[in-house]
């Protein structure tokens, strides 16, 4: 994975709200980086929201060598069909997004997740306190293709972005067998065990990403559920962004996303980027667009 190729086309989603400035500020850093060769935006106008404002604000944030030209359109209607709309016409490899805390302000944190499960690129789901820093990067893996590709790219922008910072946190999150503590040395036994496996896990896991031993470093979690384990862990290191790969279990395509991507996209403080292989979900998505 190369900076010229990660995500050549981006597309970024204004709304008026406080993280419209986060949006703006990392779109900025992905161009001036690199990272990102061309951007669009599109406002979701209404509320005393005006495309003049939103046109306003892009060439406020962007300097002149990217806001000549800025692609700033309107769009109505239901803003979750919008921003998926804009990344199948537009063939957009990465969609940026802003959200308010608390997430469940309202009851509309769940458009967040919706998003990330639908769309057919990459989306990385900012907040009004987000700044763009690529130093501290966490990647909860669960040793499948999609936690390498999510591990390529975390390694990839804290490369390119983030160059003084440490290697990348990959993060598993384990259960311990119900029962084992009830024994005496099964307990110790059982982690013991789990640690020499998840090992083993993530050298095979680096070998087949390619991406060097020094890169990464791996953190074993004993939790019962993962998406809250992932945000203590964010919040511990003070992570600056939190890179989680969607899972294909099947074909079917309600189940594109897995449960603990969406519910860190709906959450999470920090930063959240769900690494998507372009054109995954389109199929679905048309339908669902028709």
């Amino acid at each position: 994975m190369t900076q010229a190729t990660l995500y050549p086309r981006i597309g970024a989603f204004l709304t008026g709200n406080p993280a419209d400035e986060a949006v703006l500020q990392y779109v900025r850093t992905l161009l001036d980086g690199g990272v990102a060769r061309e951007a669009l935006f599109r406002a979701a106008v209404g509320d005393g929201f005006t495309l003049a404002r939103a046109r306003k604000a892009v060439a406020a944030a962007l300097p002149a060598k990217h806001a000549k030209k800025p692609s700033v359109a309107g769009c109505e209607g239901d803003p979750l069909d919008a921003m998926l709309r804009v990344a199948r016409d537009h063939e957009l490899d990465l969609l940026v997004a802003g959200r308010r805390l608390p997430a469940s302000r309202g009851g509309k944190h769940a458009i967040f997740g919706r998003l990330a499960l639908k769309a057919p690129c990459s989306v990385l789901m900012v907040t009004q306190h987000s700044e763009p820093r690529f130093d501290e990067v966490l990647c909860p893996v669960d040793f499948s293709a999609a936690s390498g590709r999510a591990l390529r790219t975390a390694v990839a922008l804290r490369d390119i972005l983030g160059p003084g910072g440490g290697p990348v946190t990959c993060q598993t999150v384990f259960d311990v067998p119900y029962g084992a503590g009830w024994m005496a040395g099964a307990d110790e036994s059982f982690m013991k065990e789990r640690r020499k496996q998840g090992g083993q896990e993530f050298k095979l896991l680096l070998k087949e990403s390619k991406v060097a031993a020094g890169k990464a470093r791996l953190v074993l979690t004993d939790a019962h559920e993962v998406a809250p384990a992932v945000t203590d862990l964010a919040l511990a290191l003070r992570a600056d962004l939190v890179v989680v790969g969607s899972r294909g279990r099947s074909g079917a395509a309600t189940i594109l996303l897995g449960s603990v991507a969406e519910r860190l996209v709906e959450q999470c403080a920090a930063p959240v980027l769900v690494v998507k292989e372009k054109g995954e979900t389109l199929g679905f998505l048309e339908a669902l667009l028709a």
